[in-house]
């Protein structure tokens, strides 16, 4: 099943995607505000998010963006997809001014950081680094291509100048993933997916949803060129295929 039909499929019941939508912001309540600098250094990776995420994402943020706003995004999106196994990257949400595009419908990951406890936080870090490290050996193996020591040790520094106004410790936090897990569970149970599916990668969810909805627009309007900043014959394996061979050729 498409992320688009998914999609298309959470917005279908007005009644459903208003009971994801609550269910998502009491877990968002959950986490303590605080000050925030506004450095942008956090925003440095392609965070997971759940599906009921994803679907707030498009449906409260990408879709009011005027043309140009989401031609500069869609540029950005596709950048950083091709060259994440190459070098680091900020986040392709971020503006030309290091301001977020989507903050009022931000992932629980970008809303979480900054809350742990230090301990807490060098406690996450320490398993994502170990999953990166299965993951890397996992693309030598199958597709030949050896990250990047910047890309392989790339770790964003536990915030200081970000002050919550209550600190959590890493059972708080893994609590709240899994509520969103839970939540993503309701869309398999109410008949919306075929198959569970768990925390996706922002970015090329994003890109799955952008070029199948230009797919679908090119067939309705054979004339147009490209569909939001998306050309004729765009797919997902083009983009893949373009991306190991970038990855290859550094």
């Amino acid at each position: 099943m498409s992320i688009k039909s998914i999609i298309e499929r959470i917005n279908k019941s007005t009644e459903l995607s208003e009971k994801y939508n609550d269910i998502l912001a009491q877990i968002y309540l959950q986490i303590p505000s605080g000050s925030c600098e506004g450095c942008a250094k956090c925003c440095s990776e392609s965070v997971n998010v759940s599906l009921v995420e994803l679907a707030n994402i498009i449906n409260n943020g990408i879709v009011k963006m005027s043309d140009s706003e989401s031609d500069k995004l869609n540029k950005r999106l596709i950048k950083f997809y091709l060259t994440e196994w190459i070098k680091p990257n900020a986040c392709p949400f971020l503006d030309d001014e290091k301001k977020c595009t989507i903050y009022d419908v931000r992932p629980l990951p970008c809303r979480v950081f900054g809350t742990p406890t230090q301990d807490a936080y060098e406690e996450n870090y320490k398993r994502i680094r170990k999953q990166n490290l299965t993951f890397a050996k996992s693309l030598y193996t199958y597709e030949g291509i050896k990250l990047s020591t910047d890309v392989l040790t790339k770790k964003i520094d536990f915030c200081n100048d970000f002050v919550p106004e209550r600190r959590l410790d890493m059972e708080t936090v893994d609590e709240l993933y899994s509520k969103l897990i839970n939540l993503d569970g309701k869309l398999f149970f109410d008949g919306i997916i075929e198959e569970p599916l768990i925390n996706g990668d922002l970015v090329s969810w994003m890109l799955e949803f952008l070029v199948e909805d230009a797919i679908e627009n090119k067939k309705t309007n054979p004339a147009v060129n490209s569909i939001n900043g998306f050309e004729q014959g765009l797919s997902k394996s083009l983009l893949y295929d373009l991306k190991i061979a970038l990855s290859k050729s550094i």
